[in-house]
């Protein structure tokens, strides 16, 4: 804490332990008066209560870089990195915070861009176990959608970098039955053999391209252009990332 004098220390109730605390500490700084309830209450006016930003949505085919463009940005939220989660059946992180950790997170952004138009993923509601809550959700399925269009082989090697050069067979055999009853039995067999033996031969790309571009052209992608039908009225521009960072830019 000395090291870090802004840090804030608060109570997880009323006040009167962080007080205690910081007389212990002898930090020469006050709590935050009214303690974690004060504080949540603080953020849930931010997420419950606040006038709604205008927001973009960033969309695009899984593997299109989305994350790297978003944080190219200036005004922008990364929802993912707030989650500890990409959002998809391969998305884990790892230990991932508690939602009221996460909404927490969300209003401090929202806080510090209120009045500004806000960039985001095109997400699911549900990142692994953490909801967004339903008004910024629904504020952002109604958003302007921009796509982000990248080459085949150029999202093959974002999606090896960014999944499969620093992971194992174990993380992708283990998470491939989340998809299980949609993707069926004799598919999903079938990928856990190719992922295995891609594995065994080594972290190279070219041994991996085979069940990547399976687990896109017959999983992903076709729920991608589904649920964009569903939007198309909604997408605003097409582009490469420089030009995608130009539009948001001007935008």
């Amino acid at each position: 804490i000395r090291k870090n004098p802004e840090t804030e220390v608060f109570c997880f109730r009323g006040g009167l332990r962080s007080q205690i605390s910081c007389q212990w500490m002898d930090m020469g700084k006050k709590p935050i008066p009214g303690g974690y309830k004060r504080l949540r209450n603080f953020f849930l006016s931010w997420t419950n209560e606040a006038p709604l930003n205008p927001y973009i949505r960033l969309g695009g085919l899984t593997g299109s870089g989305k994350t790297n463009v978003l944080a190219k940005v200036r005004n922008h939220i990364d929802i993912e990195q707030h989650a500890n989660h990409r959002g998809s059946a391969f998305g884990p992180r790892g230990w991932q915070p508690s939602q009221i950790t996460f909404e927490n997170l969300l209003a401090r952004d929202l806080m510090n861009l209120s009045g500004k138009r806000i960039v985001v993923e095109d997400e699911s509601i549900m990142l692994g176990k953490i909801t967004i809550p339903q008004r910024i959700f629904q504020a952002m399925r109604e958003a302007p959608l921009v796509i982000l269009e990248v080459e085949p082989k150029e999202r093959l090697q974002i999606l090896f970098n960014e999944y499969v050069k620093d992971s194992n067979a174990e993380f992708f055999l283990h998470n491939l039955n989340r998809i299980r009853k949609k993707f069926g039995n004799a598919k999903t067999d079938a990928l856990a053999i190719e992922i295995q033996r891609a594995f065994d031969s080594g972290m190279d790309v070219k041994y991996h391209e085979g069940w990547i571009s399976t687990l896109l052209a017959e999983y992903y992608d076709p729920l991608y252009q589904k649920d964009l039908r569903y939007n198309q009225d909604k997408v605003i521009f097409r582009g490469n990332e420089k030009d995608v960072l130009a539009f948001l830019e001007a935008h």
